[in-house]
């Protein structure tokens, strides 16, 4: 038996698993390198993008009578752009959707600032539907959130926590799904790379 081969191809067989292994380490820390730019651009949106929110004004404070009037928040960090909201109708009795436009674009919501929005007609019970809430932020991207309304007590008011329904370019209202678990993703996970 030759010795020398035996111990050569050993070594060179040594050294096949050490170059995987260390293209299996570059290929981890590329994902999680890449796992983490995108965290700090979601990050990078949410500092620019307010997040808004919505109350009625009661109406003993509303001066011409039943009209709801809104008062939009800005909460948050950036600003909001071209604020729009209108309450929709869920059950209309003619089976069609009717909405009330708002009377108001708040051209401007700084974050940390309120304004309002008044509606030209009044909401008699038994109204049910939602507010939406639209705007754009500093990148042009279009956000819009839903509240479920109802008029139960004799004025509108808000019933549900507010719903985001942006589309798939909103980074800062939207929860990114987790990508598939790769044999690679999974073996870097257990090494605890990231």
């Amino acid at each position: 038996m030759d010795w020398v081969a035996f111990w050569t191809s050993l070594a060179a067989f040594d050294a096949w698993f050490a170059a995987i292994g260390a293209l299996g380490t570059l290929l981890a820390a590329i994902l999680q390198l890449s796992e983490a730019r995108d965290d700090r651009q979601t990050d990078d949106y949410r500092k620019l993008t307010p997040f808004l929110s919505a109350e009625f004004v009661p109406a003993s404070d509303v001066p011409s009578g039943n009209e709801p009037i809104v008062t939009i928040y800005a909460d948050g960090n950036g600003n909001g752009y071209m604020v729009l909201a209108k309450i929709v109708q869920t059950n209309s009795s003619t089976g069609r959707n009717s909405w009330l436009p708002g009377q108001k674009v708040i051209r401007y919501l700084r974050a940390g600032a309120s304004d309002r929005i008044p509606f030209a007609q009044r909401v008699v019970p038994p109204f049910a539907g939602y507010l939406e809430l639209t705007f754009s932020d500093i990148f042009g991207i279009q956000h819009a959130a839903r509240e479920s309304v109802n008029a139960a007590s004799g004025q509108v008011a808000v019933t549900d926590a507010i719903s985001w329904t942006c589309g798939a370019d909103c980074r800062a209202h939207r929860v990114r799904e987790a990508p598939p678990h790769g044999l690679l993703a999974q073996l870097a996970r257990r090494l605890r790379l990231y």
